[in-house]
């Protein structure tokens, strides 16, 4: 409790108000004891004078006048046996008796003998008790049946009055001490009585402050201290809850953010990082480091993109490229305003766009593809018909051949259409490849004559592994098989030259056939092999080869949808080796 300002408070108006009583009592004392005492005086002055009256109309009586005289004159130590001053005047003024003082005196009681001996008994309050009167009197009249035989003053100087106030004083200030230590000490449990909760209470708001709501104060007292403990109680557990809520959502909305495949960051006013969720690191390839500060983040358009936001209060957005160069994000920077309507701060959103960019690239690509492969043979026919309407063709040789290639353009023209629908069904699963357990050994062969034929008038040469014949039980589907062996066979004969080899290999594990179709020609450059099963690619960016580019694509296509795989293995100079899988019946 030394400690505690509120009980130096306490103990300062305590003794304030006690200094200012014993002040203001003391001079309040001062100013009205004199006017008191004066009339106390006088009130025990009144009984004595008339007392010394009768005792004067007796004595006058037996001509024992000088017993007054010794009366009046008798002291006990170093008063008065009268407690007072006396003179006694006759019916005339002359004055009778005196304590010792002579006639000269009378002239300050002239007013007050006139009265006297008129029959009235005078005191000093019939006056008005001045301050600065120095005296205290009572003026008495002295008669024997109705008769003045004279008067009596009897008076005190104030001083002499005023001293026995003085004592009385002296005692007020003594009692004042001695009750001092006690007022002390009862303040001081009364104090400690009215502190204690308070400090409990107090200790309770710092608990609450740093965050432990769980603590409650004492509302066992009475009156506005128990009132005010079961407000703070009251206080915790709302706040308790509203922070619990707060926290509750808050957490949800982390949860959601950081499950969000977009990346986000928000900052203050001031820039710097306040949430940021896994997706943005992921997504920029950066540190969770670089990630606290935005400007580490990107390149100097999205660190002024962020600046202005702040400054303006507009939303902003760019597109840039991942530091890796592999991606394409798009920024979208949103301001936040407070309840005032200032900007508070910002959020951040990266959406990786690449996909998109690549199917829009993809889309136009396709569409430009279709467009040159449809327009081909469309301009072949068209170049063909047109003379053959003008009747330029006489020759009917000529015609014939014509006609024919014409007939060829329209037959191209068919399967291209047919190839873009096979693989758009396949593509959108409107097709159902059924696949049941068969033996390919007769199949494989099958195709491997047809297209060592094939292979022969084109000046290739065509060879086959020994191990078809020996080729294991598989589960799959024969016309997708044949589909995928001619696609693959085509474009082996398609693409190399006279004097290569063209050829079928086979191999098995405990679970996949696995079927190679190789040769030795050109080969398919590096930077090709990745987009070799895209539709229409060409790796002759010209398209002056024969084909549509759809076959691998329907190739993969269709062995997706069997649960097979396929991939190519090729070296410029050197040849081409396509294989994919068949599983292999179970027993």
């Amino acid at each position: 409790m030394r400690n505690s300002a509120l009980v130096v408070r306490i103990f300062v108006v305590v003794f304030t108000a006690l200094f200012f009583t014993a002040l203001l009592t003391a001079l309040l004392f001062s100013a009205v004891s004199r006017v008191s005492f004066a009339r106390m005086k006088e009130e025990e002055l009144r009984p004595r004078a008339e007392a010394l009256g009768n005792l004067f109309v007796s004595f006058s009586k037996e001509s024992e006048e000088d017993v007054i005289e010794s009366i009046m004159n008798s002291r006990v130590g170093d008063e008065s046996l009268l407690g007072a001053y006396g003179i006694l005047v006759d019916s005339d003024g002359n004055m009778l008796h005196s304590s010792g003082m002579d006639e000269s005196i009378l002239q300050w009681f002239e007013p007050v003998l006139a009265r006297s001996l008129a029959g009235e008994a005078v005191a000093t309050s019939d006056y008005g008790i001045i301050p600065t009167q120095n005296m205290v009197f009572v003026s008495v009249p002295i008669q024997d049946g109705g008769q003045i035989l004279g008067a009596i003053i009897l008076f005190v100087p104030l001083f002499e009055v005023m001293t026995a106030m003085g004592g009385l004083v002296g005692a007020l200030m003594l009692s004042l001490l001695v009750v001092l230590p006690f007022v002390f000490v009862m303040v001081f449990f009364l104090v400690r009585r009215i502190v204690n909760p308070l400090r409990e209470m107090r200790d309770v708001a710092m608990a609450m402050a740093a965050g432990n709501f769980k603590v409650r104060a004492s509302d066992e007292w009475r009156g506005e201290v128990g009132q005010l403990g079961r407000s703070l109680n009251y206080m915790a557990g709302e706040l308790s809850k509203t922070i619990s809520d707060v926290e509750f959502e808050r957490n949800r909305l982390r949860y959601v953010v950081d499950g969000l495949s977009e990346g986000i960051i928000a900052v203050d006013q001031l820039g710097r990082v306040t949430h940021r969720n896994p997706a943005l690191g992921e997504m920029l390839g950066v540190s969770e480091e670089m990630l606290d500060n935005p400007e580490q983040i990107a390149d100097d358009n999205i660190r002024d993109a962020f600046k202005n936001v702040l400054q303006s209060g507009e939303p902003a957005s760019l597109q840039l490229e991942a530091p890796d160069k592999t991606k394409i994000i798009r920024v979208t920077i949103t301001p936040i305003h407070d309840d005032r309507g200032e900007t508070a701060g910002a959020v951040g959103m990266f959406l990786d766009i690449t996909q998109s960019e690549r199917l829009e690239r993809t889309r136009r690509d396709y569409v430009a593809n279709v467009s040159h492969e449809l327009r081909t043979p469309l301009t072949a026919v068209r170049g063909l018909i047109e003379p053959l309407r003008d009747g330029m063709v006489r020759d009917e040789d000529t015609r014939k051949r014509y006609y024919d290639i014409i007939l060829r353009e329209v037959l191209r023209l068919s399967r291209l259409i047919d190839d873009l629908m096979e693989l758009s069904r396949l593509q959108s699963g409107a097709i159902a490849v059924e696949v049941h357990p068969m033996d390919i050994c007769e199949l494989l062969l099958d195709i491997c004559e047809r297209y060592a034929n094939i292979a022969q008038e084109k000046n290739r040469r065509f060879i086959w592994a020994d191990t078809i014949e020996d080729c294991p039980r598989v589960v799959t589907n024969p016309d997708r098989i044949e589909q995928l062996m001619v696609i693959l066979l085509d474009n082996a004969i398609k693409y190399t030259g006279e004097g290569c080899t063209i050829g079928v290999d086979l191999i098995w594990n405990t679970e996949r056939v696995v079927v190679t179709v190789y040769d030795n020609g050109q080969g398919i450059a590096e930077d090709d092999l990745q987009h070799v099963f895209e539709r229409f690619y060409k790796a002759d960016k010209s398209h002056s080869t024969k084909g549509s580019g759809l076959g691998l694509s329907i190739a993969r296509e269709l062995l997706r949808w069997m649960g097979e795989d396929i991939w190519v293995k090729s070296k410029v100079g050197e040849g081409t080796a396509f294989s994919f899988t068949i599983r292999r019946e179970v027993p």
